[in-house]
């Protein structure tokens, strides 16, 4: 009788795991597989505040003498296990996720400037040069932005002064602004940005963007001050003072 290669593979799937020894080495008649125990899903929040609360309640039977908390980037905490078992396993217990803080604004996107001051204004925390961008672009008149004196730093714009004059002003550059762009619990890293203005169409007023300069050193910052947030927020109890900060 003729067996098809599939009823084959069936047959060896059904017969027993057999123990060959070759050569001193062991070997099985058949792949095995690792059977892992379930896992719960990780407590997600939205703050480092509720991360800390999490671990500060000890509510969950987690073993607190093999945990430690990992700052994955600005945006992301992990409370983690150390490597358990005879597998290498390691659990996530807590997860503090800032994605919902992410600034929705399109750096070197050129932006009208009505939209433009109302995203400086709620998108970006306070700094001095944030309010001169805000004098300027507040300012601007419904004409062709000046580039006479534009060597790629410095521009030159139109912009009222009082009520009935207007002067031409310098537009300054770089600038240092705070986005919001991880957790409020700390202060937001200042970066360095590139404000460009460019002449309106059909006499409309100029469009407004900003250009990222800092080589987004600002993730480095971020990071830093989530694990000395944490280190602190954690340090009012003694026992969790143990709990490495890995960043």
């Amino acid at each position: 009788m003729d067996f098809s290669r599939d009823t084959i593979e069936k047959i060896l799937e059904l017969a027993a795991v057999e123990t060959i020894d070759v050569a001193g080495r062991k070997y099985t008649s058949k792949p095995l597989h690792k059977v892992l125990d379930p896992e719960l899903a990780p407590v997600s929040v939205n703050t480092l505040t509720g991360f800390v609360d999490y671990i500060l309640s000890e509510k969950d039977d987690y073993p607190i003498n093999d945990v430690m908390i990992q700052v994955v980037d600005h945006s992301t905490v992990k409370l983690i296990s150390t490597i358990q078992g005879d597998f290498k396993q390691r659990s996530t217990y807590a997860v503090a996720g800032a994605s919902w803080y992410q600034n929705p604004f399109e750096f070197g996107r050129y932006y009208d400037t009505e939209s433009f001051n109302v995203a400086l204004q709620s998108l970006f925390d306070e700094t001095g040069d944030r309010a001169k961008i805000l004098e300027v672009v507040g300012n601007l008149r419904a004409e062709d932005v000046k580039t006479v004196k534009d060597d790629g730093v410095t521009q030159q714009v139109t912009a009222k002064v009082g009520v009935v004059r207007s002067e031409e002003v310098d537009v300054p550059n770089p600038v240092v602004l705070k986005p919001f762009r991880t957790f409020r619990e700390i202060e937001q890293p200042a970066s360095k940005f590139v404000f460009r203005l460019k002449s309106g169409q059909n006499g409309s007023l100029p469009t407004c963007a900003l250009f990222e300069a800092d080589g987004q050193f600002w993730k480095l910052e971020a990071i830093l001050s989530i694990k000395v947030y944490l280190a602190d927020a954690t340090e009012s109890a003694d026992h969790l003072k143990h709990i490495p900060i890995i960043a």
